[in-house]
């Protein structure tokens, strides 16, 4: 399959409406190339309008063969992360003494009564084990 319609394709999956670029040109080299063509970008932080915009110009380079073969794999990497970071199986926690599954309001009490915010090796949660050790 053509790696620009593959492109295409998983932007459609993530809910990207590709028929309104369908048709349109852009001769326009844009001064910097999009994130989403670059290494290093942060999943987390990618919301839908910041998605929908990079979507954009970067499917409208790769139409028109504006983008490095690297360039084009590495944007097609980045929206397969993307899509799997979303589609991640959500855990449910259950409390085994009771055989039932625990609330979110649940979660974050006992979040705050035993357990870290911060994710342990950080310095943040290195900090929290160590209040968490003086308080016992």
């Amino acid at each position: 399959m053509n790696r620009v319609w593959y492109l295409i394709k998983l932007a459609e999956e993530l809910g990207f409406n590709v028929s309104r670029l369908m048709g349109k040109s852009a001769n326009v080299l844009p001064i910097q190339k999009p994130n989403l063509t670059k290494s290093g970008i942060k999943i987390e932080t990618a919301t839908d309008k910041a998605l929908d915009n990079e979507l954009t110009e970067t499917i409208n380079l790769a139409r028109n063969n504006k983008l490095s073969g690297q360039e084009l794999e590495q944007s097609i990497r980045n929206l397969e992360n993307i899509k799997a970071a979303r589609n991640a199986p959500k855990a449910s926690v259950y409390d085994f003494a009771k055989r039932e599954q625990v609330s979110p309001e649940g979660i974050k009490t006992l979040i705050q009564e035993k357990g870290q915010i911060a994710k342990p090796g950080t310095p943040m949660g290195n900090v929290e084990s160590r209040v968490k050790q003086l308080e016992a």
